[in-house]
């Protein structure tokens, strides 16, 4: 729920173009589909899916969650405080079961210094990822049409088998028993997949083991020759979580780090010119000598 409200502050500083999408829009690679409302327009934003309307006023945005409602309950009666996006909002309704598989709210305060007000519904998907929709627009503005409208999107709402099969096996098969490393750019020499003639200093190192853990460290210092690498840091371990391969919006891979300890990094993957990027910025990846992952 608070991603969907950073984008709602980006949405009351410049409300963007709406391009002419209706229908029914369908991602069979997620398996979600949804009807926009008559009247309605929308587009795809990064993540999110944003509708807007020649005449009534405020905007609608779906986006996914993680599939648990009892965690978005309690997310619901905590509200959205945000000093830094100059967001305060809390809930003004009892929480609400509109259907078997989601919940939904009213919520109220201020976005970007300005009254606003929001109906959010939760649904859950019992294929994966669950979907969210709000519709929000200035508190004086809010009327019951936009819950109405809300819910109509809700009962179009259709969860099917995901089609990422193919997707997940890919990566994973590309990640397993791999190391991936993130390279300062101040470095003499090349460090290259397969072959190292660097010194540098590393700030992050992630071991993927086929068996499903990983270990992690960071704030590295990694010196390397023709006789291989030496790497030193100050929290290696073995055994740190688990990673999973999770697909978004359009089928983008993320590679999901779960830590023991609770803590979770998520990371985008892209693969361009035969260069791997997470979360846009190089990483090197390797498999063999000194520079294999720390796999047992």
């Amino acid at each position: 729920m608070k991603n969907i409200m950073f984008l709602l502050f980006a949405l009351f500083s410049t409300i963007p173009a709406i391009a002419q999408e209706t229908g029914t829009i369908s991602d069979p690679i997620l398996g979600i589909s949804f009807k926009v409302p008559d009247g309605w327009v929308g587009q795809e934003s990064g993540e999110y899916f944003v509708m807007g309307h020649n005449t009534i006023p405020g905007m609608i945005i779906m986006s996914m969650h993680q599939n648990d409602l009892e965690q978005l309950k309690q997310e619901a009666k905590n509200g959205i405080q945000d000093p830094e996006s100059s967001i305060s909002l809390t809930l003004a309704s009892k929480i609400e079961q509109p259907q078997a598989n989601a919940i939904a709210a009213t919520l109220k305060g201020t976005v970007n210094w300005q009254a606003a007000k929001a109906y959010v519904i939760a649904l859950e998907n019992k294929f994966g990822t669950g979907i969210s929709i709000a519709v929000i627009t200035t508190a004086d503005l809010f009327e019951q049409k936009h819950i109405a409208v809300a819910k109509q999107i809700m009962k179009s709402v259709k969860f099917t088998k995901p089609k990422t099969d193919a997707i997940v096996k890919e990566w994973k098969d590309f990640l397993s028993n791999v190391r991936l490393t993130y390279m300062y750019s101040n470095f003499s020499g090349s460090y290259t997949d397969g072959g190292v003639s660097a010194y540098a200093e590393s700030n992050e190192t992630i071991d993927l083991c086929s068996a499903g853990y990983f270990t992690h460290s960071s704030n590295s210092m990694v010196s390397a020759g023709n006789s291989g690498i030496n790497a030193y840091s100050g929290n290696q371990g073995g055994g740190d979580g688990n990673w999973e391969i999770t697909v978004g919006v359009g089928g983008v891979p993320y590679l999901v780090l779960n830590f023991n300890n609770g803590e979770v990094y998520e990371y985008k993957l892209t693969y361009e010119d035969q260069k791997l990027h997470l979360n846009g910025t190089r990483y090197f990846r390797t498999t063999e000598g000194e520079y294999r992952p720390n796999c047992y």
